[in-house]
């Protein structure tokens, strides 16, 4: 295990942990199985994302 920490908006960060809140008593997995998952499925859509940003 490993802890990190990022600066995000306020929004961002409470949709995040509203997520991992309700995954969290929809399948009683540890919360850090629920953000590894979340990552894993955002570094599937690493394309669609640097689009959106607008790849330098």
């Amino acid at each position: 295990m490993d802890r990190r920490s990022w600066y995000m908006p306020k929004a961002s960060a409470d949709a995040l942990a509203d997520l991992v809140e309700e995954l969290y008593w929809e399948t009683r997995q540890p919360k850090q199985a629920i953000l590894a998952a979340v990552v894993d499925e955002v570094l599937v859509r690493r394309a669609q994302i640097e689009r959106r940003l607008g790849k330098r």
